[in-house]
């Protein structure tokens, strides 16, 4: 019985050191789970520690590329708003306008918030039943200069003047000259061509619309160079052709529409690696003499030597809105879109045509015609506040310069002369931005007109 009982202890003994090590073993199992879960929990930190640099080290160098962008167009600023004392606009600063974010965050920074960059649009516009502007007093230039001579030569068109920066630009031969207006001084440009082509001279100069730091030259071999206006050196060679560029037009900041002997108007888009986005082919022998776009930036007119002129669409290539034949008696190198009513424009008739047209693009006919008893070599328009005026040149002996008004009525009416003392005016330019205008005689004398300024 004693050993029983003795046997029954040892066992009771036993009973709980086995459950005491059955409790130690899942503590350990226990300890084990953890062990694992704090691996694991330190492998996932170790991950997201190592994607979350890798985040910092990817935004860093996002904000490096930024800053430089930043620092890039800050520079430009500086120098455009070192240049000139009027306030600084968004186009003055070149910035890939795909960066929503950068030319966003430039312009906020230059107090010029909430602007987008313009699209184009089908802008329709009719001033006729607004006051005219009858403040026109400077009837005399208000400077004269003598630059360079030109060859009598109306299939060209070798000055332009940029407003804002206070330039007058004018090509001749192999060189381009830059006129300061303000500080009265040069600066001359050498461009170095094959010597095989001795020959080549350059046809035309366009400073980039809405103020860009940039302007296009084109040669009589069918080049088109463009130019920083800043460094004033060389950017690319945006078109090279067989046949003369005569004409050049900014259809937009980036786009740029050349046209010539070529039978072809181009429209060259500088952002992208192949210039060329666009033709619009002419008849045959149908050489281009004038160009020029509609507000809408969408429409243009072109003219030639063939006595008609083309209304297009950009929107439409190769298929003219509506081609007007024998509209002068003579071939048509003065045109311009009326800034009185988006629908009209007016042409002018060269040699012993001399006869003004105004014409309704809509309805496609000429609804006024007024004779000069002149060769008209250039009709310049203002933009800003003269509604209705125009400037005309002639190749004549007296009264080379006139300006006239567009009457609600669709009239024209001359308005007044101005006093010069310049012969057989052949090129002409206004400036968009403030509307002064440059006109050149052949001897080489160039004026420089406030009248719409």
């Amino acid at each position: 019985m004693e050993a029983l009982l003795q046997t029954q202890q040892k066992q009771i003994k036993i009973q709980p050191n086995k459950n005491a090590i059955t409790g130690n073993e899942q503590t350990l199992n226990k300890l084990n789970l953890s062990s694992d879960k704090t691996k694991t929990n330190s492998q996932i930190c170790k991950k997201n520690g190592q994607e979350h640099n890798q985040q910092i080290q990817d935004n860093a160098q996002r904000c490096q590329v930024e800053l430089s962008n930043l620092q890039n167009a800050f520079e430009k600023y500086s120098i455009f708003k070192s240049n000139n004392s009027k306030s600084i606009k968004q186009s003055d600063i070149m910035v890939d306008e795909s960066d929503e974010y950068l030319v966003s965050f430039v312009f906020s920074r230059f107090g010029l918030q909430n602007q987008t960059i313009p699209q184009n649009s089908n802008t329709k516009f009719d001033y006729s039943n607004l006051k005219h502007q009858d403040s026109i007093q400077k009837s005399k230039p208000s400077q004269v200069f003598n630059l360079t001579s030109f060859k009598e030569d109306l299939s060209i068109n070798p000055i332009d003047i940029n407003g804002l920066y206070n330039l007058v630009g004018l090509v001749d031969q192999n060189k381009v000259i830059l006129y300061y207006i303000n500080q009265k001084q040069k600066n001359e440009i050498k461009i170095n061509y094959d010597s095989i082509k001795s020959t080549t001279f350059n046809t035309c100069i366009k400073f980039s619309e809405d103020q860009q730091n940039f302007f296009a030259i084109s040669d009589s071999e069918g080049a088109v160079v463009l130019y920083d206006l800043v460094n004033l050196q060389q950017i690319g060679l945006l078109q090279k052709q067989n046949k003369c560029v005569r004409v050049l037009n900014w259809q937009s900041p980036f786009v740029l529409t050349a046209a010539g002997k070529n039978n072809v108007i181009y429209n060259l888009d500088i952002r992208k690696k192949k210039y060329i986005s666009q033709e619009f082919k002419l008849s045959q022998n149908n050489e281009v003499l004038s160009l020029s776009w509609n507000i809408n930036k969408q429409d243009f007119i072109s003219s030639g030597n063939n006595k008609e002129f083309t209304i297009w669409s950009s929107l439409k290539q190769n298929t003219p809105i509506f081609i007007q034949q024998n509209s002068h008696k003579f071939n048509v190198r003065a045109l311009s879109w009326s800034s009185l009513k988006s629908n009209h424009f007016i042409t002018g008739g060269g040699n012993e045509d001399g006869t003004l047209k105004l014409w309704d693009y809509h309805t496609q006919k000429n609804i006024y015609s007024v004779q000069t008893q002149n060769q008209i070599t250039n009709i310049l328009t203002p933009q800003n506040k003269f509604y209705g005026y125009f400037t005309t040149t002639y190749n004549s002996q007296s009264n080379p310069i006139e300006i006239w008004i567009e009457q609600s009525g669709s009239i024209l009416q001359k308005k007044m002369n101005l006093v010069t003392e310049q012969q057989k005016i052949l090129y002409g330019a206004i400036s968009k931005f403030d509307d002064r205008m440059i006109a050149s005689s052949s001897n080489g004398i160039t004026t420089l007109w406030e009248s719409f300024n």
